[in-house]
């Protein structure tokens, strides 16, 4: 008998224990419990131990004091440990309330397993996808070569199989709200997929199945890891319930990063390990100084990005002294939640920064909606089926650069804004910028990591290496249909050495003007100005 099987079996020895219904997961531990020594009593709603079926007569051999009835809780009296079902739905309710009170154990059998498990564990929780989450976790662990033992919610009771479970072993678990309402354990991995309006039926309120969700995280121990589903405002709002690493998941944007090492580089393990464990960047090895490495970057970029700065990474030109050159990658598209109508697209004129008349094709809307006016500018938002797009138009005489550069406009944009009717002139564009940071790094004060005799990058390599360059190239798009945008980031190291009556606000964008591209949590995606549409 393993360590944690003998705990398991200390505890329940010679212990009375109640179990709340006969489900399949109750029948086998009924009988494991007996064996152990427990004197089992077994509450249910059944008025008679016939009513059991096939399971009556088991009942009789195993010798079970039974509960039963109306009055079928009052077996809870005089028990050291009541195993709760998660069919049972009253664990606020005052029989089972009076039981800890008077110091019985209440837990289950997945409790009980987290308790003794001695593998690592991966659960799942959500109000929707959470079984196919589990599912997909398994099969991963699976096809890794590690044995997994799944269960949970999505089935198979766990405690039973604790024998055969070994340390180097994962659990994989799905866990429902009526299983986490009672836990004060949480597992090494936790996956949150979304949290919408469910068995409220069952639950005293939303905000009690919430919190019951939220038990998925609030035990974890470091090192622990967290992954929250990003488009639910719930789910993202656990975030501060995180005790180790978070991530997201979402479709609103895709995220990636790539670490490209020169192939002969004597670059520590130990640094390639946690790129991929805390920056979930992918390390490649490539000839540095060649059109195999050149190539092999833009590749990765471009499908990082949905090709839409692909002629920026033709030009890419490795140096055979490059150690590294890291890479961030966000690509966005999404569908304006209402379309602009194609056949109100006209001809007309945008007056570029430089004075010059350009001839270009504007596109027509007039909806309710909202506006802010701030020192200098007129905002609208746009919704976006994944975020909004916030178009902003500087007064006569003011730059969208000069907007850029004040203080506190991001946090402005992201406030609150005025009911309005809005009539929309927007412009169709597609503008890119390429630029170097270096000089913006040096005036932020990041200057050491510039000087090959300053700069320590000893957790990288013990050769030495200094930054050389810093770039980020970005593009952003629309028409009628919606918003295509996409951006990368490269770092490169070499050696060294009440309501009033809404106004109508006309959002004529036919002179420089400034957009910002919100997420779901205000978090700005992408910022640039439009100076010109030629």
């Amino acid at each position: 008998m393993q360590k944690d099987q003998q705990k398991l079996a200390e505890l329940i020895r010679g212990k009375k224990v109640a179990f709340i219904g006969a489900g399949v997961s109750h029948k086998t531990l009924i009988k494991e419990f007996v064996e152990l020594g427990a004197h089992v009593t077994l509450c249910d709603q059944k008025k008679s131990v016939e009513e059991f079926g096939d399971y009556a007569a088991t009942i009789r051999e195993l010798g079970i004091d039974l509960s039963l009835g109306e009055h079928y809780l009052d077996g809870f009296k005089g028990q050291d440990i009541i195993m709760r079902t998660p069919g049972f739905v009253g664990y606020f309710e005052k029989p089972l309330q009076d039981a800890m009170a008077a110091g019985t154990m209440v837990t289950s059998e997945v409790e009980l397993f987290f308790d003794f498990c001695p593998c690592e564990i991966v659960a799942v929780t959500g109000s929707d996808g959470k079984t196919t989450t589990t599912t997909l976790i398994s099969k991963f662990y699976e096809a890794a070569g590690r044995k997994v033992h799944l269960g949970g919610n999505i089935g198979a009771a766990l405690l039973p199989m604790l024998p055969e479970v070994r340390p180097e072993d994962v659990a994989v678990v799905e866990l429902s709200s009526f299983q986490l309402i009672s836990m004060h354990q949480s597992p090494k991995i936790a996956v949150v997929t979304n949290v919408t309006p469910n068995h409220l039926d069952h639950h005293k309120d939303m905000q009690e199945y919430i919190d019951a969700k939220r038990n998925i995280l609030l035990y974890q121990k470091q090192p622990c890891r967290a992954v929250l589903g990003y488009e639910n405002e719930i789910s993202r709002s656990m975030q501060k319930d995180c005790r180790g690493k978070q991530v997201w998941f979402t479709r609103l944007h895709e995220t990636d990063n790539g670490a490209f090492l020169r192939e002969n580089a004597d670059v520590k393990q130990e640094a390639v390990d946690a790129l991929a464990d805390w920056y979930y960047a992918s390390s490649y090895r490539v000839p540095m100084g060649t059109a195999a490495a050149d190539e092999a970057i833009a590749g990765w970029l471009n499908q990082n990005t949905g090709g839409l700065l692909s002629q920026e990474t033709r030009e890419i030109r490795t140096e055979v002294d490059n150690l590294l050159r890291l890479y961030n990658t966000i690509y966005y598209k999404s569908s304006w939640r209402d379309a602009f109508e194609s056949s109100q697209t006209k001809q007309d004129t945008f007056t570029a920064a430089n004075g010059a008349k350009q001839k270009t094709e504007f596109m027509h809307r007039t909806e309710s909606g909202s506006y802010r006016k701030g020192e200098g500018y007129t905002a609208a938002p746009r919704s976006l089926n994944y975020g909004r797009m916030v178009f902003v138009l500087p007064d006569e005489g003011v730059t969208p650069e000069s907007l850029l550069q004040r203080q506190g406009l991001l946090t402005e944009l992201a406030g609150d804004y005025n009911a309005a009717e809005l009539v929309w002139s927007v412009p169709k564009f597609d503008v890119k910028s390429s630029t170097g940071l270096n000089e913006a790094l040096r005036s932020l004060g990041v200057t050491d990591a510039f000087d090959g005799t300053k700069a320590d990058f000893t957790p990288l390599t013990d050769n030495g290496a200094a930054v050389d360059s810093v770039m980020q190239a970005a593009r952003v798009k629309i028409d009628e249909d919606g918003v295509e945008a996409a951006a990368y980031t490269e770092i490169v190291a070499n050696d060294s050495a009440m309501m009033e009556t809404p106004p109508t606000v006309e959002m004529e964008l036919d002179r420089p003007f400034l957009f910002v591209i919100f997420d779901y949590n205000n978090v700005p995606l992408f910022v640039g100005t439009v100076n010109t549409v030629a």
